[in-house]
C-alpha cells in the first residue's frame, strides 16, 4: 500500500539522508474508552488526498505554515495493521508506525512536492473531498511534483 508522509523542507532534507524517526506525543488522538489524551510512538502516515491538502494549505497570517513535502513509501498492509488510527466516522486512513518498521521499505528517498496548483484547483473546485479519496495511485502521483535541486 503506498502511504504518504508530509513534512517540511527542512525535515525532508534530514528524513532523506538519515531515514525516519520517531516522534512522540498525543497529536489530538483520545483513548476512547478514558477520553484521555493517547500517547504515541512513531511516524504519521496517510492513505488520503484529503489530509495531504488539508496539511498544505494551513496558514497563519497569510503565511503558509503547512508542510511543503511527501514522502512515498509502499508497506505492505500486514505489516502496519497493527498501527493503524481508527476513529469513527473518518473517511479516510492513518497510521502511527515505529521507524524501525518505515525504514525497512524506505527505499525511495525522492522528496516530492505537492503542485499546490494542481491541489489548489481541486480544493476550490466542486469536487469533494471524498470524491478525491478514491483517485487511483496514479492520479495521486500525477497531483506529486518531483522537487528539483531543493526547490519547490
Amino acid at each position: 500500500m503506498n502511504l504518504y508522509h508530509l513534512t517540511t523542507n527542512k525535515v525532508a532534507v534530514l528524513i532523506q539522508k538519515n531515514g525516519f524517526k520517531d516522534n512522540f506525543g498525543s497529536y489530538g488522538i483520545f483513548d476512547s474508552k478514558t477520553k484521555q489524551p493517547k500517547q504515541l510512538k512513531g511516524v504519521f502516515f496517510t492513505n488520503c488526498v484529503e489530509v495531504v491538502s488539508r496539511y498544505l494549505f494551513k496558514e497563519e497570517k497569510g503565511k503558509n505554515i503547512g508542510c511543503e513535502s511527501v514522502f512515498i513509501v509502499k508497506i505492505p498492509l500486514k505489516q502496519i495493521s497493527d498501527y493503524e488510527l481508527v476513529e469513527k466516522n473518518k473517511t479516510y486512513r492513518e497510521w502511527c508506525i515505529p521507524a524501525t518498521i518505515v525504514n525497512k521499505y524506505f527505499v525511495n528517498r525522492e522528496i516530492y512536492s505537492i503542485d499546490n496548483e494542481v491541489l489548489y484547483k481541486l480544493c476550490k473546485s466542486k469536487i469533494k473531498f471524498s470524491e478525491l479519496g478514491n483517485m487511483t495511485t496514479e492520479q495521486i502521483h500525477s497531483a506529486l511534483i518531483k522537487n528539483r535541486n531543493g526547490k519547490h
